[in-house]
């Protein structure tokens, strides 16, 4: 009956690791879903300009968080900053 429990135990945290990293894959699809929906809401961006600050913020996870919270009008500045390369 150990062996069992022991097995019981190690595939509740595998599954729970696994479901773990699905609702995180599926929270950063939102986010990228999200992001793209911002950027058409900042006026004067062009696609180049909307594509390479997405591309920029998906590649770096705390920089995305960091954006998605801030309110609208710290985003456009934000944005600009980046295509500046003042961040």
């Amino acid at each position: 009956m150990d062996q069992l429990g022991e097995f019981l135990q190690s595939t509740e945290s595998t599954l729970g690791g696994l479901a773990q990293r699905i609702g995180y894959e599926q929270d950063a699809k939102l986010s990228r879903t999200e992001l793209f929906q911002i950027m058409n809401g900042i006026e004067g961006l062009t696609l180049k300009d909307k594509l390479k600050v997405s591309d920029e913020l998906v590649r770096n996870t705390e920089r995305l968080e960091l954006f998605l919270s801030l309110p609208d009008d710290a985003k456009s500045e934000y944005v600009r900053m980046l295509l500046d390369g003042q961040i």
